[in-house]
């Protein structure tokens, strides 16, 4: 029953990707500029970070910030550019809450947990704090 389940979400993903590949002529959901911000669900999560790699620059809420490629296999490559070297992360999507989850190896960051995620542009995204609605992560998509 559980293949079953993934393999729905699967083949409902690819089918949302490519109505929005199509009306929009670029990657991602489809969005028209009037609509931002518009807060994703969890289908939209879910293909825009299963279907492809995302280079990323983003900002995080305490000033820090990142160049991060965010790996179709649930992966997060980073680097710390407070010069703390490289950093290895994962990254999940709760469809079902339309939460994208991140947590860091070897560093504790305040910018790892669950996130809803709001597209604020053609190729921004914020991920929010689920309770305050808050951001904590700005980001740009690099390769868009």
């Amino acid at each position: 029953m559980t293949v079953t389940v993934c393999l729905k979400r699967v083949v409902w993903g690819m089918v949302l990707l490519a109505i929005g590949l199509a009306s929009a002529g670029a990657k991602g959901p489809s969005v028209t500029q009037s609509s931002y911000p518009k807060t994703l669900n969890g289908e939209e999560i879910y293909i825009i970070f299963s279907t492809e790699e995302w280079d990323v620059s983003a900002e995080f809420r305490d000033g820090a910030g990142t160049n991060a490629t965010f790996l179709q296999n649930g992966r997060i490559a980073a680097v710390d550019m407070g010069g703390g070297g490289p950093l290895d992360g994962k990254w999940n999507v709760k469809v079902d809450e339309s939460l994208l989850c991140i947590q860091w190896e070897r560093v504790d960051w305040p910018s790892e947990g669950c996130f809803r995620m709001v597209q604020t542009g053609p190729a921004s995204y914020e991920f929010r704090d689920p309770a305050s609605g808050e951001w904590n992560w700005k980001l740009k998509i690099l390769n868009n």
